[in-house]
């Protein structure tokens, strides 16, 4: 995990990280993170944070295909509804 993305959990302490692509899981959990593997359900890290994989933004606009990127948009949003469900429960406790 490089030392400034451990520097901002400590600063921020979230209760939530949202990892966009694979770069970004990469980074949150210091080895190669398959999307699709992990996508659309929380994972547990350090500190009683929580992270949720989802596909970069960028992928959606590469995607050839109009009814793949209809299907591939409608995950996406699940995701962050995923996030907010979680952020709004997390907003409730405090």
């Amino acid at each position: 995990m490089p030392a400034w993305y451990e520097r901002e959990l400590k600063s921020i302490q979230p209760d939530l990280v949202v990892a966009m692509g694979a770069t970004a899981a990469q980074c949150v959990f210091g080895k190669v993170t398959p999307i699709n593997k992990n996508r659309g359900r929380l994972i547990d890290l350090e500190g009683g944070i929580q992270a949720l994989v989802t596909v970069h933004p960028s992928y959606l606009l590469r995607l050839p295909d109009a009814d793949a990127k209809t299907r591939e948009y409608a995950r996406f949003v699940d995701d962050l509804k995923i996030a907010a469900t979680l952020l709004k429960k997390s907003a409730r406790a405090a």
